[in-house]
């Protein structure tokens, strides 16, 4: 402490000395030293350079502040926060003593946003891919969507479909059963040539028409060339008790009709009249009319009457556009008549053409509705117009599984040989079917000729392609139409099963005609279930001048059967009662019979006559 206390005492003897010096001096010179300038910070001040006397400390220049420089500021950008690192706030900071002048805050990072990549099933041609997951935002994949192979195709045979004279085949071909692709296209078949049969020409006389000779298919009943009517035929009959029978080629008109018939055949009584009542309840049925379309409907429908040689009185029966061919017999019994007519309506709407079933099964459904309103109406016609059973019979099925085997459209190409009548009673229940559930068994042609104009269609053929008529159902009834129809036919398989008891309470007199087979034995009233009547006359008188008048046979011998139980009262001519009594199931003699009386109220099974000469020369 003594020393640093002695050395400062030293220290300022010496100043005193030196200024003492200096002052001495007779020219006052100090010894200079430079007091470094002091530069200026952003914070603080600085100084100018000065000087001053080192022996005496006499400032020789003084110094003089310089104010502070203040902060140079720089911007710190802000940086975006991403998926998975945090942001920052904008900042400021001084760039030359990097002074935070505006301190930066940190941003939360804002977390990935997930996207689903959805799978694609694989087709059969294309591939498909797993489900996915990725961030919207970064990219980054969280689940790797994967390729699924394409599955292939699922191989079906289309089969071949055989060309015939009324339409187009088709080849062999195949497609996929899931996506419907075409793996082998189906090509056409030509449709075959016509197979021709010869119409012979019918001469012409100076009181009666004839007929050019035309043509026709044997296969498909497609007429290849109309038979175009001659002249005009002059009627010239003889008259037999209950009816004419033509000595020449006779033509009669009705409202709907113009029949064109042979020699030396027999005209019941009232048949124009029966005729006229036949074709109105036909168009009162079934909805359609003679008169049809002006395009195809000529005035009247030519019908031709043949005359057959073979001894009977049955022969060919066919319709094709504009008319019809039957047989003598067929003028006895309308039922071929009604039958034929139908196709002749149907004709006379649109020349389209169908596959057997629904050709045939309007036609045999028009037949069996036009003998069930003439059997509840007029039912003292049932003999002229068939019984309605005839039609239920007629068309049975034996076996309905083979039927079910199959879609209704399969049939349209194919025989179906379990009925005696084949493709016609499945017509006959489809259309059935329409009338039941739709109303309407008969909208198909009018729907069709509307989409696509027979005369419009520039075609070689009226048949329609198999897919054609198909569609035509679908146009008028639904896409459902075919697949309801079994359903519905095995929901009511017994209307089919079971024949209708009928009515014959309110018929005075029923007149009897011999069934036109080729044997002409005998004549039946029958039915499955009963005919019910009430003092029922049954008049043979006609029947007996039919087949000796006309016929030329002997009526010797002739005689009932009935059911057991039934009280009868037979007649001659005049009212006279001939006999009276209870059948017991033996034949009951006819000799000299005309009237057969059924007494009182009852019901009968079958009642048949026979016993007249079918085989006279």
């Amino acid at each position: 402490m003594k020393t640093r206390i002695s050395a400062l005492i030293l220290t300022a003897l010496a100043l005193v000395l030196c200024f003492t010096a200096c002052e001495a001096t007779e020219e006052h010179t100090h010894t200079e030293i430079i007091d470094a300038a002091v530069e200026p910070t952003c914070t603080a001040a600085g100084k100018t350079e000065g000087k001053h006397c080192s022996v005496c400390n006499t400032v020789i220049v003084a110094k003089t502040e310089v104010k502070a420089l203040g902060h140079t500021e720089a911007i710190d950008a802000a940086v975006a926060p991403t998926c998975t690192e945090a942001g920052k706030t904008e900042g400021k900071h001084c760039s030359v003593c990097n002074t935070v002048i505006v301190a930066q805050t940190e941003i939360k990072a804002t977390g990935h946003t997930e996207v689903i990549d959805p799978a694609i099933a694989p087709t059969c041609t294309a591939v498909g891919k797993t489900e996915g997951k990725y961030c919207s935002e970064c990219g980054e994949e969280f689940a790797v969507s994967e390729t699924v192979a394409a599955l292939g195709h699922t191989e079906v045979t289309d089969n071949a479909v055989p060309a015939t004279c009324y339409g187009t085949g088709k080849t062999e071909g195949k497609h996929c059963s899931i996506c419907n692709a075409v793996l082998v296209a189906q090509t056409t078949v030509p449709r075959l040539a016509h197979t021709e049969v010869i119409d012979k020409a019918v001469p012409a006389t100076e009181t009666s028409t004839g007929l050019t000779e035309g043509k026709h298919c044997s296969v498909c009943g497609t007429v290849i060339i109309h038979q175009q009517v001659i002249d005009k035929i002059v009627p010239t009959t003889t008259d037999i008790p209950y009816g004419k029978v033509t000595t020449s080629q006779t033509v009669i008109e009705t409202n709907h009709l113009k029949l064109n018939i042979a020699e030396n055949v027999y005209i019941p009584s009232g048949l124009t009249e029966t005729i006229d009542l036949v074709t109105s309840v036909m168009e009162e049925v079934s909805g359609m009319k003679f008169e049809g379309n002006p395009k195809y409907a000529p005035k009247l429908l030519n019908v031709q009457v043949t005359k057959p040689t073979n001894g009977s009185e049955l022969g060919a029966a066919y319709a094709y556009a504009g008319g019809m061919l039957l047989s003598s017999g067929d003028l006895v019994d309308l039922f071929a008549l009604i039958h034929e007519s139908s196709h002749s309506l149907q004709y006379n709407q649109s020349r389209w053409s169908y596959c057997t079933w629904v050709m045939e099964g309007i036609s045999t459904y028009t037949t069996y509705k036009t003998q069930k309103y003439i059997s509840e109406n007029h039912p003292e016609l049932i003999s002229a117009v068939g019984n309605v059973n005839q039609s239920i019979g007629n068309y049975n099925i034996s076996n309905y599984d083979a039927l079910y085997e199959h879609t209704p459209e399969y049939w349209m190409e194919n025989q179906f040989t379990y009925s005696g009548n084949g493709n016609y009673s499945i017509g006959f229940r489809f259309m059935w079917y329409l009338d039941e559930v739709y109303g309407d068994y008969t909208k198909w042609i009018y729907e069709y000729e509307n989409a696509n104009p027979y005369y419009l269609a520039n075609k070689t053929s009226d048949r329609l392609e198999i897919e054609e008529q198909i569609s035509a159902f679908k146009l008028a009834y639904g896409d459902d139409v075919f697949e309801k129809f079994y359903p519905w036919l095995k929901a009511n398989r017994a209307v089919f099963d079971e024949y209708i008891t009928l009515d014959l309470r309110e018929v005075d007199n029923y007149v009897f005609f011999p069934m036109c087979a080729y044997s002409e034995i005998n004549y039946s009233l029958y039915a499955d279930k009963a005919f019910i009547y009430n003092d029922l006359c049954i008049e043979i008188d006609a029947g007996r001048h039919y087949i000796s008048d006309y016929k030329g046979y002997s009526t010797d011998g002739m005689a009932m059967t009935v059911d057991r139980g039934i009280k009868f009262e037979l007649y001659g001519k005049n009212g006279t009662l001939l006999r009276s009594g209870t059948s017991s199931m033996e034949e009951i003699p006819l000799d000299g019979v005309c009237t057969i009386k059924l007494v009182g109220e009852g019901t009968f099974r079958m009642l048949t006559i026979k016993g007249y000469d079918s085989y006279h020369n």
